[in-house]
């Protein structure tokens, strides 16, 4: 697709306000120069979300995001740049400018011209599906009589039908547009020396939204079963269409999500719709392909947990065993409920109602991983057992976090009847560490990093804590280090007024250790009793150095964003952040003159 232009963005930066976007997903009050509100990403009683409006910048001392009006909407809504970009243009009646003057995609297609045939090919299956024919009649009972659906949900999902005869369709699609975009759209293809027709002939069709609630793609569930035909088929990816990042329902589920709720993965869009019918808003469904690490990633920017609906049987099992590890790796709480024998997400709320949802046998992951691979260990030799057992941990060791892994132990150990410490030697490479080992950092060791050194200087160091929460701005912060993460917390916490002791023991167990088996390994002065700076002048220029090279980690980072970008506004910035390298903030702590800063 082609890109839009640099100007065209930053015309759009200016007219999509961040204040009134983030208002839509929380409200917001003033505060000094800033505006503060609740995180919109993590269920909170203290605010720790950030607005500076003059900057038109975020940030969220809870959850570490952080960034601009896109990025909130990138986040928020589970898009790409591109599409957050679009999505504030059409939402603030922006014109984009693209680069050749338009959006064309490799194939010339161009994209407005992709959605415009989507839009116009759902008309004619709508159409048909509601037309005084036979086959029209014949799709609407199947609708009815055999899917259990009424035809007000079939207007309400725009349920359209391909007849098989589609020459009619193709025409009328032919009127408006080149046959190369029918076939660039993934509607129409012609197979020499065979007439054009559509992909969807003979079929029910489902209409596939993005994330701004556009059809991008179709569905199609057949009608009358034909020997070696799937029954559904779904468009090929197109240039508005990437399967393995589009998840069928999440436009409207992730509106149904409440705060302590989880999405519902069903097998296909007809599950989807019966869930959504029977009263379960959350659910959503793969696009003809396996779950992705991407899907999962768009998951856990809404919500944290993901249940699951699995057949009970043989494929029910290979398709949790694909997803476990990575709903572990994106950080989702991961529920599995295993459905009769025979029986799908539609035929079985369609008789049972969604109150039967709580009726399925549940499995989390450390039930689950146990029941697969050490199921009827007295029936297994000693060599199976311990396949076993590196299966499960090989499991485990997927999760994303040290507390996460601990808890996936110790739930095994119980279920299996295994002692921890078995577990955990098993568990433990000779490479790998104790957990808590690490930050206990003797002093005279290697040296800190920026973000261990200020950490320890935080706790340490009363008197500096406002100083240098002034002076770290939040996109310094990253979420990727532990350290990090904690001075994230830590400096919002003071921001917010909370007090220091309160602070800190809000953080985890591990966090707060890590806080203070770092500063008791910094070879640092504690101040006196009156709060006075009586830190030594070693320990000051140290801090600075610190905050000078959290501050060169921070533009190297966004050098390396930029590298490979050729456009005249990357190579201005790049410009820009290499001066700013070269010629760093002055920083300075309480008891230094402003004006001598080292």
């Amino acid at each position: 697709m082609g890109r839009v232009r640099d100007s065209s963005i930053e015309a759009l930066r200016e007219r999509a306000d961040l204040c009134d976007v983030a208002s839509s997903y929380v409200s917001l009050r003033r505060s000094g120069a800033y505006l503060r509100g609740l995180s919109p990403f993590n269920a909170e009683k203290t605010p720790s979300f950030f607005i500076h409006p003059e900057r038109r910048y975020f940030h969220c001392y809870s959850s570490g995001h952080a960034g601009d009006v896109f990025t909130l909407v990138q986040l928020k809504e589970g898009m790409t740049f591109r599409e957050a970009v679009e999505f504030l243009a059409e939402k603030y009646h922006f014109p984009l400018e693209y680069e050749s003057g338009h959006d064309a995609g490799e194939d010339g297609i161009s994209k407005t011209t992709l959605l415009a045939i989507q839009n116009h090919a759902d008309r004619l299956f709508r159409e048909n599906f509601f037309a005084p024919t036979a086959e029209g009649h014949a799709a609407r009972r199947y609708w009815t009589e055999k899917r259990h659906f009424s035809l007000e949900a079939a207007e309400r999902y725009a349920i359209g039908l391909a007849p098989m005869n589609s020459s009619g369709l193709c025409q009328n699609l032919l009127r408006h547009y080149p046959e190369e975009a029918l076939a660039a759209a993934g509607i129409c293809h012609r197979s020499p020396p065979h007439a054009l027709h559509c992909r969807f002939r003979g079929r029910l069709t489902i209409p596939i939204r993005d994330a701004s609630d556009r059809i991008v793609a179709f569905s199609g569930r057949i009608l009358q079963p034909i020997a070696d035909v799937a029954k559904y088929i779904n468009s090929p990816e197109t240039g508005i269409f990437r399967k393995g990042s589009l998840l069928f329902g999440l436009h409207r589920a992730r509106k149904e999500l409440g705060e302590d709720g989880a999405f519902l993965l069903t097998e296909g869009p007809l599950d989807c719709l019966r869930c959504w019918e029977c009263g379960l808003g959350t659910a959503i469904a793969a696009q003809g392909t396996a779950i992705t690490a991407q899907h999962l990633a768009i998951l856990r920017r809404h919500g944290q947990r993901l249940d699951c609906l699995l057949d009970g049987d043989r494929a029910g099992d290979r398709a949790a065993l694909h997803l476990v590890p990575l709903a572990l790796r994106a950080g989702l709480e991961l529920r599995l409920l295993r459905l009769p024998a025979g029986q799908d997400p539609d035929l079985f709320f369609e008789r049972e109602g969604k109150d039967a949802l709580g009726t399925l046998p549940v499995q989390g992951v450390a039930e689950f991983l146990v029941a697969t691979h050490l199921a009827s260990p007295a029936r297994r030799s000693a060599e199976r057992k311990r396949e076993g057992l590196r299966r499960v941990l090989e499991g485990v060791a997927a999760a994303d976090s040290p507390a996460l892994e601990r808890e996936l132990l110790h739930q095994i150990s119980l279920l299996a009847a295994i002692p921890l410490d078995v577990l955990l030697r098993e568990y433990r490479s000779p490479e790998r560490e104790p957990e808590k080992a690490a930050p206990a950092v003797p002093a005279g060791t290697a040296p800190f990093c920026a973000a261990d050194g200020l950490l320890a200087f935080y706790v340490l160091h009363p008197h500096w804590r406002q100083s240098l929460a002034e002076q770290i701005p939040p996109e310094w912060l990253g979420v990727e280090s532990r350290s990090e993460r904690i001075l994230n917390h830590l400096i919002g916490e003071l921001q917010n007024g909370v007090p220091w002791d309160r602070a800190l023991a809000e953080l985890e167990e591990e966090d707060r250790f890590h806080a203070l088996a770092l500063s008791a390994a910094m070879p640092a002065a504690a101040p006196g009793d009156d709060g006075a700076a009586v830190a030594s002048i070693d320990a000051a220029g140290q801090a600075v150095e610190f905050l000078r090279s959290l501050h060169g980690n921070f533009v190297r980072r966004e050098l390396d964003g930029l590298r490979g970008q050729l456009d005249n506004d990357a190579i201005r910035q790049r410009k820009k952040l290499r001066e700013e390298l070269r010629s760093p903030p002055n920083f300075y702590l309480p008891g230094e003159r402003e004006d001598s800063a080292v």
